[in-house]
Protein backbone atom coordinates (compact mmCIF):
# COMPACT_ATOMS: atom_id res chain seq x y z
CA UNK A 1 0.00 0.00 0.00
CA UNK A 2 1.37 3.61 -0.74
CA UNK A 3 -0.11 5.42 1.73
CA UNK A 4 1.88 2.47 4.47
CA UNK A 5 5.16 2.77 2.42
CA UNK A 6 5.09 6.39 2.81
CA UNK A 7 4.15 6.35 6.35
CA UNK A 8 6.74 3.74 7.01
CA UNK A 9 9.32 6.08 5.34
CA UNK A 10 8.60 8.41 7.56
CA UNK A 11 8.76 6.54 10.57
CA UNK A 12 12.25 5.96 9.61
CA UNK A 13 13.16 9.61 8.73
CA UNK A 14 12.26 10.63 12.43
CA UNK A 15 15.02 7.45 13.63
CA UNK A 16 12.52 5.20 14.12
CA UNK A 17 12.36 1.09 14.00
CA UNK A 18 9.19 1.56 12.24
CA UNK A 19 5.10 1.78 12.44
CA UNK A 20 3.15 0.28 14.53
CA UNK A 21 -1.09 0.38 14.24
CA UNK A 22 -3.67 0.58 16.54
CA UNK A 23 -6.89 0.50 15.09
CA UNK A 24 -8.80 -1.74 17.69
CA UNK A 25 -10.72 1.43 19.29
CA UNK A 26 -13.45 3.58 17.84
CA UNK A 27 -12.67 7.27 16.33
CA UNK A 28 -12.44 9.15 19.90
CA UNK A 29 -10.11 6.60 21.25
CA UNK A 30 -7.70 5.94 18.02
CA UNK A 31 -7.56 9.88 18.14
CA UNK A 32 -6.47 10.30 21.94
CA UNK A 33 -4.04 7.24 21.68
CA UNK A 34 -2.28 9.80 19.50
CA UNK A 35 -1.98 11.77 22.34
CA UNK A 36 -0.18 8.98 24.64
CA UNK A 37 2.24 7.65 22.02
CA UNK A 38 4.28 10.38 20.35
CA UNK A 39 5.27 10.83 18.10
CA UNK A 40 1.59 9.44 16.27
CA UNK A 41 -0.71 10.35 13.85
CA UNK A 42 -4.65 9.33 12.97
CA UNK A 43 -5.26 9.27 9.45
CA UNK A 44 -9.04 9.07 7.67
CA UNK A 45 -9.01 9.41 4.00
CA UNK A 46 -12.00 11.34 2.26
CA UNK A 47 -15.01 8.97 0.91
CA UNK A 48 -17.14 9.94 -1.66
CA UNK A 49 -20.63 8.66 0.70
CA UNK A 50 -22.06 10.57 3.52
CA UNK A 51 -23.01 7.04 5.71
CA UNK A 52 -21.13 5.41 7.97
CA UNK A 53 -17.50 6.65 8.78
CA UNK A 54 -16.85 8.91 11.43
CA UNK A 55 -19.09 11.65 12.63
CA UNK A 56 -18.35 15.12 14.00
CA UNK A 57 -19.41 14.27 17.55
CA UNK A 58 -16.76 11.51 17.47
CA UNK A 59 -14.06 14.86 16.46
CA UNK A 60 -15.41 17.78 18.30
CA UNK A 61 -13.90 17.25 21.73
CA UNK A 62 -10.94 15.09 20.47
CA UNK A 63 -10.38 18.13 18.72
CA UNK A 64 -10.51 20.23 21.76
CA UNK A 65 -7.60 17.99 23.21
CA UNK A 66 -5.52 18.51 20.71
CA UNK A 67 -5.77 22.42 20.24
CA UNK A 68 -5.35 22.50 24.01
CA UNK A 69 -1.84 21.12 24.05
CA UNK A 70 -0.88 21.91 21.10
CA UNK A 71 -0.88 18.82 18.53
CA UNK A 72 -2.60 19.04 15.25
CA UNK A 73 -6.48 18.70 14.30
CA UNK A 74 -7.57 19.70 10.69
CA UNK A 75 -9.06 18.03 7.82
CA UNK A 76 -6.26 16.05 5.75
CA UNK A 77 -5.54 19.13 3.50
CA UNK A 78 -4.82 21.13 6.64
CA UNK A 79 -7.97 22.90 6.93
CA UNK A 80 -10.43 23.39 10.03
CA UNK A 81 -12.27 20.78 10.78
CA UNK A 82 -15.94 21.35 9.47
CA UNK A 83 -17.78 20.57 12.95
CA UNK A 84 -20.81 22.67 12.26
CA UNK A 85 -21.69 20.77 8.57
CA UNK A 86 -25.62 21.64 7.53
CA UNK A 87 -25.66 19.07 5.47
CA UNK A 88 -24.05 15.59 7.49
CA UNK A 89 -22.69 14.83 10.48
CA UNK A 90 -20.32 12.73 8.87
CA UNK A 91 -16.66 13.88 8.30
CA UNK A 92 -16.24 11.58 4.86
CA UNK A 93 -15.76 14.86 2.54
CA UNK A 94 -12.81 16.22 4.08
CA UNK A 95 -11.16 13.54 6.19
CA UNK A 96 -9.33 14.19 9.20
CA UNK A 97 -5.85 14.61 10.59
CA UNK A 98 -5.00 13.92 14.37
CA UNK A 99 -0.69 14.01 14.31
CA UNK A 100 1.34 15.08 18.09
CA UNK A 101 3.05 17.56 15.87
CA UNK A 102 2.89 20.23 12.47
CA UNK A 103 5.99 18.72 11.10
CA UNK A 104 4.44 15.35 11.55
CA UNK A 105 1.23 16.71 9.81
CA UNK A 106 3.14 18.08 7.16
CA UNK A 107 4.67 14.98 5.95
CA UNK A 108 1.07 13.28 5.89
CA UNK A 109 -0.27 16.22 4.15
CA UNK A 110 2.11 15.56 1.41
CA UNK A 111 1.35 11.76 1.19
CA UNK A 112 -2.11 13.00 0.53
CA UNK A 113 -1.50 15.47 -2.21
CA UNK A 114 0.85 12.50 -3.95
CA UNK A 115 -2.18 10.31 -4.37
CA UNK A 116 -4.28 13.24 -5.44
Amino acid sequence: DVVVDALGQIARDMGLAGLRFHPTSGAVMNACGVLANPPACYVKYPRPNNGGGSSLWDFAATACLFYEVGAVATDIHGGPLDLNRADSSYMNHRGVLFATDEVLAQRIRAIDRGLN
